[in-house]
């Protein structure tokens, strides 16, 4: 039972640090091409790997199940939004933004990107 504790406070940072760095590409490189999806699909992909190959049986350290699962399924599987939950941050910018964004262009690369 306390393992889906340490997975929901993974989960709390892992979502945070998704919005923050999501905002932080669209300050920097505008609304037009989701720059902070790509980014945090590769980032999140990287840490499951490399934390999951470092903290193995056979690998050079090893952890806790707990803490490969806060770490794992908690920080880094909570920062790696969905297609899904691209779209809908597409189609909500379409509505908000100055720069109206095109959501179906959004949705198509977000899409893509992850098959």
């Amino acid at each position: 039972m306390l393992t889906y504790l340490y997975i929901a406070l993974g989960g709390a940072i892992g979502s945070v640090a998704r919005a923050w760095t999501a905002n932080v590409f669209v300050r920097m490189y505008g609304a037009h091409f989701p720059w902070g999806t790509i980014f945090i699909n590769i980032a999140g992909s990287f840490i499951i790997g490399f934390f999951g190959a470092l903290t193995t049986s056979d690998g050079r350290f090893t952890a806790h199940p707990d803490a490969r699962a806060f770490v794992m399924i908690g920080i880094a599987a909570a920062s790696q939004p969905s297609p899904l939950s691209a779209c809908k941050r597409w189609t909500w910018l379409a509505t908000v933004s100055p720069a109206r964004p095109s959501p179906i262009s959004g949705c198509r690369s977000s899409f893509a990107f992850w098959l």
